[in-house]
């Protein structure tokens, strides 16, 4: 992900806390409020603040009731239950006052985790996961602040990379479930042992990237698999399609025997792509299958099976077992075919036919599926393109493989990343993968055009910054605006 080279190259805004704290100030004065006060009892002593926070740290979440509605806890429900034990813990039951810099570090660390989880998807487990490290994050920011400045600071680094694998692996049906329970021990490891030592974020850090590096192979292995396959179910398709054209030829030349039209329409054209598909339209193999099917269909009576060179019975006969057909099935198919007692007879036609359409055909279901995306291709065909469609099928055609893409899934705009993964120059079919490298969407070129040109599919823009670089930026922005300030431009997500 973009989490591991952004978070470790450059040395981040070493004026970033100071700069934000100045706003935070100016937003107080806009809302007009009163200037920060010496408190009476003094503050929060740093020590008692970790200790509590520490308290937190390895208690259970607790959810929030909001309209009806169960909220998960944010760093503001935290400041609260945060207060609510400093004045438990305070002899005169009075709430004791948080140095004015630990109070705008736990703002900004709140802002923080607004913004990662107002750009995540609502996946339960990524909710749950984040949820987790506000304690530790919060922690680490409060006793160093090259939590603010420095882009490979370990706390910042482990927050960015598991908020940017859960938007990119946990964000959809297909989550995968090994890295929600690898993700979630190595935060429970966090939860449960950090107590000021970044030298286990830094350790849990490799281990996490370590484990990423396996799930993303095994993802390209997934895709390559896929790809593959559909490499073949085009060639397949492409084989049948001649097949059946020289059958179709051949059947135009005579009228053959109901029985020798099922044999060479429902199993002989698949012996045919086959050959086709293994040895080539030049091949001896495939001229010798061509000329079986022409002695076929001299088959017009009982009589006329003298007729044809006894070697075809042989060639129908491995032709059958080559396509899959069993044993038995081809001794029925064949003797029917060559026995002159039963080659008029229309209820060995109607029985040798349906048997031949009930068995699975070449490729099996890949070749239905194949069949139903030619017959959808050979649909769209005819449609008309505007030009921008039309220049959009350029475009398209000189896309790298791995160029990935913006699915809308709903009128509210939400989105999925697909890859596209292959297209075919012959026939414009598009596979596409999602990141586990699983096949998802297939369709042709056209319909990718039709797609991007109506805004159903866009362009995916790959993010330069992190998403901590981009959340501080937002969260600059949003506190620039209050005092009037130019915003800088922050790159959607």
């Amino acid at each position: 992900t973009s989490a591991t080279a952004a978070g470790q190259e450059g040395a981040g805004d070493p004026e970033l806390f100071t700069s934000l704290r100045d706003l935070l100030a100016e937003r107080r004065r806009g809302l007009g409020a009163p200037p920060p006060v010496a408190p009476v009892h003094g503050v929060v002593s740093r020590h008692d603040l970790q200790t509590v926070l520490g308290k937190l740290q390895t208690g259970p979440i607790r959810n929030l009731q909001q309209d009806g509605k169960t909220v998960a806890r944010s760093i503001t429900h935290l400041k609260q239950d945060l207060l609510q034990q400093l004045r438990a813990s305070s002899p005169d039951g009075t709430t004791p006052a948080l140095a004015e810099e630990d109070s705008d570090t736990i703002d900004l660390v709140g802002m923080l985790f607004d913004y990662i989880g107002s750009n995540l998807a609502s996946h339960q487990s990524s909710r749950d996961l984040i949820a987790k490290l506000q304690v530790p994050v919060l922690r680490s920011a409060i006793s160093d602040k090259h939590f603010f400045t420095q882009r490979n600071h370990p706390a910042r680094v482990l927050l960015n990379n598991v908020a940017e694998a859960s938007a990119l692996w946990m964000g959809d049906e297909e989550t995968d479930n090994g890295l929600v329970d690898t993700m979630t021990s190595m935060v429970d490891r966090v939860t449960n042992e950090f107590n000021g030592d970044l030298g286990l974020m830094e350790s849990l850090l490799d281990d996490l990237g370590h484990y990423m590096s396996q799930v993303t192979r095994r993802a390209e292995i997934s895709e390559r698999r896929h790809i593959d396959a559909a490499k073949g179910r085009e060639r397949l398709d492409l084989s049948r399609e001649q097949a059946n054209a020289a059958i179709a030829r051949l059947l135009k030349r005579g009228q053959p025997a109901p029985m020798v039209r099922a044999v060479l329409e429902q199993a002989w054209t698949d012996v045919l792509a086959l050959t086709l598909l293994r040895q080539g339209e030049d091949s001896q193999a495939y001229r010798r299958c061509l000329a079986v099917a022409d002695q076929l269909m001299q088959i017009g009576s009982g009589a006329d099976i003298a007729k044809v060179d006894q070697k075809v019975r042989e060639e129908v006969y491995s032709g059958l077992q080559l396509v899959g057909l069993h044993t038995d099935e081809i001794d029925g198919v064949v003797s029917r075919l060559f026995d002159p007692a039963s080659i008029e007879k229309k209820t060995s036609h109607t029985e040798l036919a349906h048997a031949l359409k009930s068995k699975p055909r070449l490729g099996g279901e890949a070749a239905a599926a194949g069949k139903a995306s030619s017959e959808k291709s050979a649909a769209a065909r005819p449609s008309i393109l505007s030009t921008a469609e039309k220049e959009m099928v350029q475009r398209i055609r000189t896309l790298p493989f791995g160029t990935w893409f913006d699915f809308v899934t709903n009128q509210q705009g939400s989105t999925v990343r697909r890859k596209l993964a292959w297209f075919s120059t012959v026939t414009g079919r598009c596979l596409f993968t999602n990141q586990r490298g699983a096949r998802s969407e297939e369709k042709t070129i056209e319909q990718l055009a039709k797609d991007l040109v109506s805004g159903q599919v866009r362009l995916h823009k790959e993010e330069t910054e992190s998403l901590i670089d981009r959340a501080w930026k937002a969260i600059r922005n949003t506190l620039q605006q209050f005092s009037g300030r130019t915003a800088e431009p922050v790159s959607a997500t």
